[in-house]
């Protein structure tokens, strides 16, 4: 059976069919462009805990990422805080394993106190700071604080916490269920 090729097809592109054509390109790339933003859209896991630290770093004043640093150098330790865009509520049946989820938009704005505390390589802290600000549904906001280690400062790993919290102590309360932690080196 010989396979038959006198048949042509032939595809005519008129202005009518390029702007429809193009159309549809749009917005299946619209489409999956969405969906693709959705799926990394940070979901909280409690109406109580709106915010997460997606990420903290060390690094020079001047912006320059950095783990190792010398006596008398200044770090500089930022970090990024994020809202959540809806959270989780669990509904559970009485008997396992039917488990609901709901979520639930966030709405307004959250205000933070974000703690940055640096400990010497044997656990004592020698650095502490806090910066407060508001976040919106969605938003990342990126906090700093600067340590100038000391001439006479012990050497070895030093330990960054951030914390993110409503207020100090006792009317404060935990907004990210996780901190920010990070090391670098003093020699």
């Amino acid at each position: 059976m010989a396979l038959d090729t006198s048949h042509e097809i032939v595809i005519t592109l008129t202005p009518k069919r390029i702007v429809a054509l193009s159309l549809l390109v749009l917005v299946s790339l619209a489409a999956v462009y969405s969906y693709v933003v959705a799926l990394y859209a940070f979901i909280a896991p409690s109406q109580d805990l709106p915010l997460q630290i997606s990420g903290t770093q060390t690094g020079t004043p001047a912006g320059v990422a950095k783990t190792a640093f010398a006596r008398g150098e200044t770090v500089r330790v930022k970090s990024t805080i994020e809202k959540a865009t809806a959270y989780y509520n669990y509904y559970y049946y009485y008997v396992p394993p039917p488990v609901y989820y709901y979520y639930y938009d966030f709405v307004g704005t959250t205000s933070y106190r974000a703690i940055i505390t640096v400990k010497d390589s044997a656990g004592q802290p020698v650095f502490f700071t806090s910066t407060t600000g508001t976040i919106n549904v969605g938003a990342t906001v990126n906090v700093q604080g600067d340590y100038t280690i000391s001439g006479s400062a012990a050497t070895g790993t030093y330990t960054v916490d951030v914390l993110v919290w409503s207020d100090w102590l006792p009317t404060g309360i935990v907004l990210a269920p996780e901190r920010g932690e990070v090391t670098f080196s003093v020699s």
